[in-house]
C-alpha cells in the first residue's frame, strides 16, 4: 500500500479526515515525496480501526 501524509491522503481519496481519524508514523510519502507523517490507520467513530472494504472507502469521486 502507498503511504501518503495526511494532506496527501485526503487529495488523492478525496476524503476530508483529521489527525484525529487516522494513525500515523513518519515514513516518505509518495505524494508530496517528502519525509512527514503518513496515515497508516483510519479510526470509526469510536476510534476503533476501521473495518471497511478497500473498494468502497477508496473509491475515487
Amino acid at each position: 500500500m502507498a503511504d501518503f501524509c495526511l494532506k496527501c491522503f485526503n487529495e488523492t481519496w478525496n476524503k476530508n479526515l483529521t489527525e484525529e481519524q487516522v494513525l500515523l508514523c513518519t515514513d516518505f510519502c509518495e505524494g508530496c515525496a517528502e519525509e512527514k507523517p503518513c496515515v497508516i490507520l483510519v479510526y470509526d467513530d469510536k476510534r476503533r480501526p476501521c473495518k471497511f472494504k478497500l473498494t468502497s472507502f477508496f473509491k475515487r469521486k
